[in-house]
């Protein structure tokens, strides 16, 4: 590394005396008006544009240097570069999905939500694991079903849910909107949210390996900002998830 910072000080040394030794004598012929675009006048500019590709030149030749002295470090920093890219653009995605968290709470507008949110609760309310709807599938049911119980364990230890039978669902009343306590829906939008954040870096993947890593940072940027994906990813539905 000595030798490096060596090889820095030397470059700029150098620069500093072709500078003063290649410098233009100002001549001074009459009024400087007089001048404007003369053959003396483009000197001039030549010489400032000739010292300024100099600099570039030896900034150039350094950093050369220094990425065939140093292959390791230069290739962790080109490493973190993208990782930092990716990570940054997962961050955004998730927060733009995360508003869309309490979107209609604690009332439900969009149909599908109760088909999966409402089977999981009846799942806890009757301890019959069989969802007896499956045109959806039944993953989301039984995921949504695991993050109901440990929130349920979570409200009866608050003392928030003396028993599951004060959840009230669909079932229960014969309205498909019915949703007595909206946090569970609140809780199973997170996990679709989280799931529609995890497209965005799965599509990245994808793009890495099929193209190279500017094309998966692309591409999964434009599917962390497509309106359509973070709507759906703010609801109880498969469709984020399995897009």
């Amino acid at each position: 590394m000595s030798d490096f910072i060596a090889s820095i000080k030397a470059n700029f040394y150098s620069t500093r005396q072709n500078n003063k030794i290649n410098r233009f004598p100002v001549v001074n012929h009459g009024n400087a008006g007089d001048h404007k675009g003369s053959p003396l006048q483009f000197l001039r500019v030549l010489r400032v544009l000739r010292g300024s590709s100099h600099r570039f030149t030896v900034l150039s030749c350094t950093l050369t240097n220094f990425n065939k002295r140093y292959p390791g470090i230069h290739h962790a920093i080109v490493k973190h570069y993208f990782t930092s890219i990716i990570i940054l653009i997962i961050f955004f995605a998730f927060i733009l999905r995360y508003f869309q968290l309490n979107i209609g709470l604690p009332y439900l507008y969009f149909w599908d939500e109760p088909l999966a949110a409402s089977n999981a609760l009846q799942m806890i309310k009757t301890g019959d694991y069989n969802p007896h709807f499956f045109k959806y599938g039944s993953l989301m049911i039984y995921l949504n079903l695991l993050i109901d119980q440990l929130y349920r364990i979570y409200l009866s230890l608050t003392g928030d849910l003396a028993s599951v039978a004060n959840i009230r669902i669909a079932a229960d009343t014969g309205w498909h909107w019915t949703i007595s306590h909206p946090s569970f829906y609140f809780w199973n939008r997170f996990l679709t949210a989280t799931m529609g954040t995890a497209t965005v870096f799965i599509t990245y993947l994808i793009s890495r390996t099929t193209c190279n890593r500017w094309a998966g940072i692309i591409s999964a940027f434009f599917l962390s900002i497509l309106p359509i994906h973070i709507v759906h990813s703010g609801f109880v539905t498969m469709d984020a998830p399995v897009a």
